[in-house]
């Protein structure tokens, strides 16, 4: 998401994802989540991305047919990247596997279909911070023209699923 000069024309990222979902009380449920992500990074370098999450939903209107819900939660990840050579063949040198933490907010909808199946989608946004033993000496992003360095990130999400009710 985003456009800018710096980055690559070939940024785009996909994903899929599973999750359990636990829904002690009509008004909350607890889920934890396996996300995977691939694609082009903002620097062209190809990237694979696993992340564990565990949320919070707090639904609006529980006993309705189409739902709202708020969703808060924190997660754990790991990025791979392909780092790739400079336009004259040198490798890039730079780590290529980042470890992050994090935390993620959103809303979403979910609409029941039969008793046991419904849809929904829900968008969020998260912002996570490199956390493995190269971050320090080795920042993620650096601005090309200010130099400054961060290891932090942010993003959205759109995610659509199938929930299975038992």
């Amino acid at each position: 998401m985003g456009n800018d000069e710096f980055m690559s024309p070939d940024a785009d990222m996909n994903g899929l994802g599973g999750a359990l979902r636990f829904r002690p009380i009509p008004y909350i449920a607890i889920e934890g989540s396996l996300e995977l992500l691939w694609g082009t990074d903002y620097n062209g370098f190809q990237r694979l991305e696993q992340a564990l999450l565990v949320s919070g939903l707090f639904f609006a209107n529980p006993r309705s047919a189409v739902q709202l819900y708020g969703i808060i939660g924190v997660g754990a990840g790991n990025a791979f990247l392909d780092s790739g050579t400079t336009a004259d063949g040198q490798p890039v040198l730079r780590d290529e596997r980042y470890s992050y933490a994090g935390g993620h907010v959103g809303a979403g909808v979910e609409g029941r279909v039969t008793r046991n199946l419904a849809l929904g989608g829900d968008l969020i946004g998260f912002v996570r911070w490199r956390r493995d033993r190269h971050a320090a000496d080795n920042p993620e992003f650096v601005d090309p023209i200010s130099h400054r360095a961060t290891n932090t990130s942010g993003g959205g999400l759109l995610r659509l699923g199938i929930t299975y009710y038992w």
